[in-house]
């Protein structure tokens, strides 16, 4: 495993000046309430250039000409401490993990951080320093702290942002990835058809999202995101949440949800009938959106641009409404419609990174929908798709999307 880990900081450094320290931390636990704490979620780009999950730790670089060094900070954890609360990774472990084998105690940092940014050594002379900084994060991050420190005690040294380096790295997924990727979506299947199987029985949302919660439970695992199980009008909501409303017996359930391995995200959405049968006008709007989703996978390959790609769903969910009477003229759809067919997939459910057009070794989500809140029905269907050579892989195709398959599922 830790091959992978030596291989993306590799494609880092080789991407970065001479004269430079880069740093990177793991996050610290979010305080909750008096001594509660929320669960500890690392830092993503941390975990992708170490794997490495722990909070309070640091990776740090040195890169001179033609020589780099890289060092780990962990913290050091009493034993009277460990009783409570456990041990922390080893040295030996840190290593075999990430391949990072210089492990120094947390408390060290600020004096070896010093002597790098002070003093003539081996890498020469360091002007410029790299932090992770998410200008998308409006809160107070350690990178945004530390930067302030750096700049008070060290003016003469550029500070400079390395989280597009790791973004444009991030685009690409290896094996360790899409391995990863795999595994949670066949977690996620599970967890959909004992919603499927079990939605008859059920009287609130809550409890269809149960049977889904339980077999993310038995897996060890959790949600990638919250999940949405949503009935009725609440299925015409996008980030609907709450999964709290009594399912009518005629209503359609939209089930968006994933799972997470070693970080690595599923995003699944499937609709399905609360009794197993769909009716008439269910089927038609159904038939729209799946022909969309299908139409939308088969185009996907290198050299696709997301806007053929959004203009193709756009277009094919307009046509089949237009046909069904449900709008008159073609930009209506901006009534029923309203967002993106996909995005990005990995370490975040939206992973990170721009690109224009696709490439081999993305995976990215198709998820067409329509939301018509005078009918009180929302249908969403969403694969998760790895770009390859000359085409694509559906790597959720073995979870059911079939107006047959689902009715014969239920109602097995």
């Amino acid at each position: 495993m830790k091959k992978y880990f030596i291989n993306r900081r590799e494609k880092l450094i080789a991407t970065l000046p001479d004269g430079c320290v880069a740093l990177l931390f793991s996050g610290v636990k979010k305080t909750m309430s008096n001594d509660l704490f929320y669960p500890f979620v690392v830092n993503k780009n941390f975990y992708y250039l170490t794997g490495i999950n722990e909070d309070n730790c640091i990776y740090m670089l040195v890169k001179g000409e033609s020589i780099f060094k890289e060092l780990f900070f962990t913290e050091q954890r009493s034993k009277e401490k460990e009783k409570w609360i456990g041990e922390r990774l080893k040295k030996e472990d840190i290593e075999e993990i990430s391949g990072l084998s210089s492990v120094y105690s947390l408390n060290d940092f600020e004096t070896v951080l010093s002597s790098y940014l002070n003093s003539n050594n081996a890498f020469g002379e360091i002007d410029a320093i790299y932090l992770d900084q998410d200008k998308s994060n409006p809160f107070d991050s350690l990178d945004k702290i530390y930067e302030k420190k750096i700049k008070n005690k060290y003016p003469n040294l550029f500070v400079r942002n390395i989280y597009n380096n790791i973004a444009k790295l991030r685009l690409i997924k290896d094996d360790f990835e899409i391995e990863n990727i795999v595994k949670a979506i066949s977690i996620t299947k599970c967890g959909i058809y004992e919603m499927m199987k079990n939605s008859k029985k059920c009287n609130y949302e809550y409890e269809v999202e149960a049977y889904y919660d339980f077999v993310l439970k038995s897996n060890n695992t959790i949600p990638s995101f919250k999940t949405i199980c949503a009935s009725e009008i609440n299925s015409t909501i996008l980030h609907y949440e709450e999964n709290n409303c009594e399912i009518k017996d005629d209503s359609l359930i939209l089930c968006d949800l994933g799972s997470l391995v070693n970080n690595y995200a599923s995003d699944i959405s499937r609709t399905f009938p609360k009794t197993g049968k769909f009716s008439d006008l269910q089927k038609k709007l159904y038939n729209v959106v799946l022909n969309t989703n299908k139409a939308c996978i088969n185009l996907l390959k290198p050299g696709v641009s997301r806007n053929e790609y959004e203009t193709l769903a756009r277009d094919t969910l307009a046509s089949g409404l237009l046909n069904l009477g449900i709008i008159k003229e073609k930009d209506e759809i901006d009534k029923y419609y309203y967002h993106s067919v996909g995005h990005m997939l990995g370490l975040d459910v939206h992973d990170i990174g721009k690109f224009d057009e696709f490439k081999e070794g993305m995976v990215v989500t198709c998820e067409p929908g329509i939301y018509i809140p005078e009918l009180k029905i929302g249908i969403r269907i969403e694969d998760d798709i790895l770009i390859t050579k000359n085409g694509n892989v559906n790597l959720s195709r073995d979870i059911i999307k079939e107006i047959c398959d689902i009715e014969e599922l239920m109602n097995s």
